[in-house]
């Protein structure tokens, strides 16, 4: 059977669980409504599904790491959407909980293999265009999943969120098992290797590099609603097409990013992403401007820090070859943590000093990220140039 349609099933399952986990933020408020709670303690669901997804993703990796990665795949879409079918079924909020931590542990399965069957299928000089083929679902999910959800959530209710994530995973079980082949050749893995990676500075100076990036762009992402309501003045229509710009910024810099980690090499392409937010950062927080200011700010923004991944998994890859699987899921992880580390981090410059601050503040983690890419570049090369030298055959003294 001939497998055309691989990477492109491969990305809509990226894309199925990228919805399923985000589609919480956009129906927030009829949650809270039909529970009774706060805000902010219906923000936990977010908060949990990104602690479980941290903490599980590298061990479920480790444990599995010798079986079949098509039935792995399809074990991980059906836990996926048994959270997201419990988290809209639950009679009470301990339910909902539960089942996004489920769906944690479905997607933490999911993400960091359908990397590592991307990677196993395709040749090493078209790595990056594979990878970029495959995340373009996440990067398209962030032009549909909140606008949909939110919209799903508002008018049906906000259970019909996660159940679109329930439709959309199932669907995605369907094209996991019709294209991906049994007995992808693949590298075993074990806890062992988790641990080892976990102790090797090299590896995970590298692996923290996604923390350092997802830190820096979360301190605005997180909040920018806000932002451009308070600098452009935004209505809640014009919010949703900036936030839609985001998303096909996304969208355009996923594939133009592919091209060029199979041309300069993923470190080079990753580095030209966080010198575009030391310009944009302070530009999109200081004074006011119009609305198509903050279009402009929407898609420059989206190119800059939605398209990291590809780059920065060909490169752990490059580094790390003898682990891959661990260090894709270890990255999936540091993701989050610096997820919720931005968003902390953000929302504490606000409460002192106000959004002229935060773009400030956000520019120099970017600059801290390019310091972070260059020393963790540095050491691997130093590495492998160790390791080279002390391979060679020593000449026989004359």
């Amino acid at each position: 059977m001939k497998r055309s349609f691989l990477l492109p099933a491969l990305s809509f399952g990226n894309l199925s669980v990228a919805f399923g986990g985000f589609v919480i933020p956009g129906v927030i408020r009829p949650m809270t409504d039909h529970f009774g709670l706060s805000a902010s303690a219906a923000s936990l669901s977010m908060t949990i599904y990104a602690l479980v997804y941290v903490v599980s993703s590298p061990v479920l990796v480790a444990l599995t790491g010798r079986a079949d990665r098509r039935t792995i795949l399809a074990i991980a879409l059906l836990l996926f959407a048994a959270g997201n079918l419990l988290t809209a079924l639950a009679p009470v909020y301990w339910g909902v909980l539960i089942g996004r931590a489920l769906a944690a542990i479905g997607a933490g399965l999911f993400t960091p293999n359908v990397a590592a069957v991307a990677i196993a299928v395709t040749a090493p000089e078209r790595r990056g265009r594979a990878l970029a083929i495959v995340f373009f679902g996440m990067s398209i999910s962030q032009v549909i999943a909140m606008p949909i959800g939110t919209w799903l959530g508002y008018a049906l209710g906000w259970q019909a969120a996660p159940m679109g994530g329930v439709v959309l995973a199932l669907l995605a079980l369907g094209g996991v098992i019709w294209q991906v082949p049994r007995g992808v050749a693949f590298q075993p893995s074990s806890l062992g290797d988790v641990g080892r990676a976990l102790r090797d500075p090299v590896v995970m100076g590298a692996v923290l590099v996604t923390a350092s990036i997802c830190t820096t762009y979360h301190g605005i992402n997180t909040f920018m609603g806000p932002l451009f309501e308070q600098r452009a003045g935004a209505d809640s229509t014009q919010l949703s097409i900036t936030f839609m710009l985001v998303g096909i910024g996304a969208v355009v810099a996923t594939f133009m990013v592919g091209r060029l980690v199979d041309t300069v090499g993923p470190s080079i392409t990753l580095a030209m992403l966080p010198v575009i937010d030391i310009v944009l950062f302070p530009l999109m927080t200081h004074g006011h401007y119009g609305f198509v200011a903050a279009c402009v700010f929407a898609f420059v923004y989206g190119i800059a820090n939605w398209s990291y991944m590809p780059p920065q998994q060909a490169r752990l890859v490059a580094i790390a070859p003898t682990m891959q699987n661990v260090v894709l899921a270890l990255n999936s992880s540091s993701n989050y943590v610096g997820t919720a580390a931005g968003a902390a981090i953000g929302g504490a410059i606000l409460d002192w000093s106000g959004y002229e601050m935060l773009g400030l503040v956000t520019a120099g983690f970017a600059v801290l990220t390019l310091v972070h890419l260059f020393v963790s570049d540095m050491a691997a090369r130093r590495r492998k140039t160790k390791g080279a030298a002390e391979a060679a055959p020593s000449l026989p003294v004359q």
